[in-house]
């Protein structure tokens, strides 16, 4: 599990971002939402989630995805845990469509950035346990100063037109001028935000 050292002895807040003291929130003690189950055309059944884990020093996803057929158990299809560099990944959610391609979303931040939104896929064809072809849906134009709690969750759901995992609901922090008492400042305003993607998931190696 991701523990994190912190001047309020909080112990899951360690996610650091750029031009602010306040570390945000991994929630690494439980599972995200959601569990996102898909029964294919052929009856077989996938059940995908993710959480947040420990990574060369930052925090990073583990996902996971169950298979079964009918009359027969759940077993582990694939696992795998998702950082490809020294940024914080985090508050991931994860979906297929009806061919088995997956995509996951998630925030990530780091000391150098403010945070983002982001994600990366795999076509059912790739090999098992291999997300790439990370793209940034949404980059953050400021930082959480005030208080560490980040969204709590975020929503990775299927289109209802494409049928493909393309619309993320996750939280973001945008800049504004504050003007109080006479005197300027900065402050952040922390929202949702729903993207959706214009590409399917990135193939293996793009």
């Amino acid at each position: 599990m991701l523990s994190c050292v912190n001047e309020k002895a909080e112990p899951f807040d360690c996610v650091p971002q750029l031009g602010a003291r306040a570390l945000l929130d991994a929630i690494p003690d439980r599972l995200m939402f959601r569990n996102a189950y898909r029964r294919f055309p052929d009856g077989r059944e996938s059940l995908l989630n993710n959480f947040t884990v420990s990574a060369n020093s930052v925090a990073g996803i583990r996902w996971f995805e169950l298979r079964r057929r009918p009359t027969e158990n759940w077993t582990l299809r694939q696992q795998r845990t998702y950082q490809p560099d020294s940024t914080w990944r985090w508050m991931g959610s994860i979906a297929s469509d009806n061919q088995g391609n997956i995509a996951l979303g998630f925030s990530a931040s780091s000391a150098a950035i403010r945070p983002q939104i982001r994600y990366a896929g795999r076509l059912a064809t790739d090999p098992l346990g291999i997300l790439s072809g990370e793209r940034h849906l949404f980059d953050g134009t400021g930082s959480q100063w005030d208080e560490e709690r980040w969204g709590d969750y975020s929503d990775m759901t299927v289109d209802p037109v494409t049928t493909a995992p393309s619309i993320i609901l996750t939280s973001t922090t945008q800049r504004r001028v504050a003007v109080q008492s006479g005197r300027h400042g900065s402050a952040t305003s922390n929202s949702m935000r729903a993207q959706r993607q214009k590409k399917e998931p990135p193939a293996c190696g793009l």
